[in-house]
């Protein structure tokens, strides 16, 4: 056997030389690559840059969005320590909202529970929403509501059903707040309904205006009458063969099912353009309820993908708002009727929410179709209004203050309108815990109250 080679240089054995291993030996054994110190390439950078600036941007808009809701939650919070007699009903709003133009009701509903419900539970209000699924539905529960409301007054119908329940709370003595509900809309498109839907209740008769046949329909269907039953005269008899002996006749063929037609809301029983003409109810109140709109902007389109996003990271302003109009509207304990200019014979009510309309989808817009020539388009159409009408709706009276902050951006008052506690670090917290820092009750405890001074 040939001993092995020796280097002529350190005469150390040069196959038996191992190459140093680089790295954390603990990786190594777990099969992990040895990560070497250097920043990520160009591509890793950008990507990087992006996602991260869009994250960041979305949670500090959620993170002052919930901030602003918080704030005004605590401005009306009050209110749900106030105690309520036992012969007094808890404060009812009612909410009227619809589907968008060309898009589903969905969208109304999560805006709903996103930016008004909230304060509406702070401020312990119960609630009654009136949703419209199509163009025209809001209007036509409103006015059907109104007119409900006068067969009871004025005592045109009997309305021992519907009023059971009122009737009870009457002869408990049981009655409801002195401001009332009022009524909260959302939308510009709901607004203009509602707006048409108080004249048609008010303004309009109580039963629905008979319409009369064309002349020309009603002669074209004499002249087929006739003749349908001159051919019917004039057929020959033909004589009736024996059962054995009848032809074979094929099945009738089973008829298609029709589809059922989608439903429509109430006609109009009054248009616009007969207020005034019209005699206004009996029963009309001097005041009508308090109300107030809340924005819903709603956009769509591809091409508006870049309008889309930039609201969608401000979503905080329009949580502050809405909380500032439902502060107003919760809070208000004076009302002051709308303003009209007579010299422009221009409402405030028609200038409400008048941007939307112009994010509203081109369905809103689109003419009529074949057979809808007559339909009504409360959308499409301006705002008529009506002095007799226009001149009872209330608005709140002044708007509510916000809230003041601290240095930190949060509010001073805390529920129920009192002075925000201090807030504790962990440490003084830890302390308190361990019972190592006594701290003196700002009150007496319930044991301590028969208790002298000392």
């Amino acid at each position: 056997m040939s001993a092995p080679k020796v280097s002529s240089e350190n005469g150390t054995n040069a196959a038996a030389t191992v190459p140093k291993l680089e790295g954390n030996p603990a990786f190594r054994m777990l099969g992990l690559p040895r990560l070497r110190k250097r920043l990520p390439s160009r591509n890793w950078l950008i990507f990087f840059t992006i996602t991260g600036s869009f994250t960041a941007a979305v949670l500090y808009d959620r993170r002052e969005r919930k901030k602003s809701q918080q704030k005004w939650c605590n401005a009306v919070s009050q209110l749900s320590q106030e105690l309520l007699p036992v012969n007094k009903l808890q404060r009812k709003v009612t909410i009227y909202l619809s589907a968008p133009p060309g898009d589903g009701l969905r969208t109304s509903r999560d805006h709903f529970h996103e930016y008004v419900k909230p304060i509406l539970v702070a401020a312990a209000l119960d609630w009654d929403v009136v949703e419209g699924r199509k163009e025209g539905d809001v209007r036509a529960k409103l006015a059907e509501r109104i007119r409900k409301k006068r067969r009871k007054t004025e005592g045109s119908f009997s309305t021992e059903d519907e009023d059971a329940v009122e009737e009870t709370r009457q002869r408990l003595g049981i009655h409801e707040e002195n401001m009332g509900g009022g009524d909260l809309v959302l939308g510009r498109h709901t607004w203009k309904e509602y707006v048409r839907g108080l004249h048609e209740g008010w303004l309009g008769p109580l039963i629905p205006p008979l319409e009369p046949m064309p002349q020309a329909a009603t002669d074209s269907q004499q002249i087929l009458s006739v003749a349908d039953s001159s051919t019917d005269n004039t057929q020959p008899s033909t004589p009736e063969t024996p059962d054995d002996q009848s032809p074979q006749a094929d099945p009738p063929e089973p008829k298609a099912e029709e589809p059922k037609p989608k439903p429509s809301p109430t006609p109009p029983y009054i248009l616009p353009s007969a207020y005034p003409s019209a005699t206004a109810a009996p029963s009309l109140p001097s005041t009508l309820p308090l109300t107030t709109t809340l924005p819903l902007p709603h956009l769509l389109g591809v091409f508006n993908t870049p309008i889309r996003i930039s609201r969608f990271l401000n979503r905080r302003k329009l949580a502050d708002d809405t909380g500032r109009a439902l502060a107003t509207f919760i809070l208000a304990s004076t009302t002051s009727p709308y303003i009209h200019d007579v010299d422009n014979d221009i409402w405030e009510q028609q200038a409400l929410l008048e941007p939307e309309e112009q994010d509203w989808s081109k369905v809103a817009r689109a003419p009529d179709k074949e057979g809808e020539e007559g339909k009504e388009r409360p959308w499409r159409e301006d705002m008529v209004i009506d002095e007799r009408v226009g001149g009872r709706m209330q608005k709140p009276g002044e708007t509510v203050q916000e809230p003041p902050e601290d240095g930190d951006g949060n509010s001073r008052e805390w529920k129920g309108g009192v002075e925000r506690p201090e807030r504790v670090g962990w440490g003084t917290w830890l302390m308190r815990a361990l019972d190592l820092e006594t701290v003196e009750p700002k009150c007496k405890g319930w044991e301590d109250g028969l208790k002298g001074e000392e």
